[in-house]
């Protein structure tokens, strides 16, 4: 695959002498790996064609030194890009609103497809008027994935142009809909108040255990959301009391998540992909028991929905929680599961992210 890359670089600068190419990947690892192949690569070299990588900042860093230092590079290589001075640009998603390059004729996405909207923006970067965006897979279901976001983004301009058409038709439609949506909002907006002042009220911390063998996993304190929606364990102990076995990975998930007790091996939830390039593990709330710390109370619950409404409302996760679990995986030695002949194995290696 990254030949057919190369191959789409060179085609697409004897087209355009002062073309622009991005590619866009999943993780900082595959960012920094691409980046030094492609710019180790001869052909790429003998046609002056200089490449570069970017991440972007998560907007919780913003405000300290470190911070402004790297956001400071960062709008360098872009400038670089928009000037030429960088023909090739690797990114991962998480940089790419600062990705509007007048110039930029080519987008690939490396083994990389996610929604129909992730689609449109992400086929958008490239600006210039004889733009291309490029999927380079192996995976069936990826280029499944890409099929589907291309027929969708069909019916979504299918339907602009009908509402085009029909103006004043579709904006009666949407004034009805907007006065049947709005008191069912407020409503909602009301109801979550109450129940965020009496969870602060409650203030109950709990144990959560591993509901097959009651194994202690983590407290109701180590929980941290993103968006309200987004349950992540942010204490770094954690990766020492769980196998990561890994799946094919999506936009979102990149594995399961094991109790590693012994006589356990119970599945306790998956690791999700979140800003900052980091995978960070959620639970299942299928898989656990909460335990009041007041009363021993035991609590068995099916989704989090109801956890967040009735038991504790996890804090909102920051940056640092992120980065200090990515560094306590990687500095640990976890758990592999392999096996061609279908028999699981386990192997050690370090993690990456």
């Amino acid at each position: 695959m990254i030949l057919k890359i190369e191959s789409y670089i060179v085609e697409n600068n004897q087209d355009n002498q002062n073309s622009r190419t991005i590619v866009f990947v999943q993780t900082r690892y595959e960012a920094i790996t691409l980046k030094k192949i492609l710019s180790e690569n001869p052909n790429l070299q003998r046609l002056n064609i200089k490449t570069d990588r970017i991440f972007g900042l998560n907007r919780n860093t913003e405000g300290n030194e470190e911070s402004t230092a790297s956001r400071s590079e960062e709008l360098e290589k872009l400038a670089q890009f928009s000037n030429g001075t960088v023909r090739v640009l690797v990114s991962t998603s998480v940089a790419e609103e600062g990705l509007d390059v007048s110039a930029c004729n080519l987008v690939i996405k490396y083994n990389y497809s996610t929604n129909e909207i992730a689609h449109v923006q992400r086929r958008g970067r490239g600006r210039a008027s004889d733009s291309k965006s490029i999927l380079i897979t192996n995976d069936e279901s990826l280029r499944k994935q890409e099929i589907a976001n291309m027929e969708k983004e069909k019916l979504c301009e299918k339907a602009i142009q009908l509402a085009q058409e029909n103006i004043s038709e579709f904006q009666l439609l949407i004034n009805r809909k907007s006065d049947e949506i709005w008191p069912r909002l407020q409503s909602e907006r009301t109801e979550k108040i109450r129940i965020d002042r009496m969870l602060e009220l409650k203030n109950s911390t709990y144990r959560i255990v591993c509901r097959k063998c009651d194994g202690l996993l983590c407290t109701s304190q180590d929980i941290s959301s993103r968006q309200d929606n987004m349950f992540l364990v942010c204490n770094p102990e954690f990766w020492k009391i769980v196998v990561i076995l890994p799946v094919q990975p999506n936009a979102y998930t990149r594995g399961s998540i094991l109790h590693a007790a012994p006589n356990c091996g119970s599945p306790l939830g998956q690791l999700v992909v979140v800003p900052g390039c980091a995978e960070m593990p959620v639970l299942g709330a299928k898989n656990i028991v909460l335990i009041d710390e007041a009363d021993g109370k035991r609590s068995i619950v099916n989704q989090w929905k109801e956890i967040r409404t009735k038991y504790f409302k996890p804090k909102r996760v920051t940056e640092l929680e992120v980065a200090v679990m990515r560094d306590a995986r990687l500095k640990k030695i976890t758990f592999e599961v392999s096996g061609p002949d279908g028999r699981n194995e386990i192997s050690y290696s370090k993690s990456t992210i």
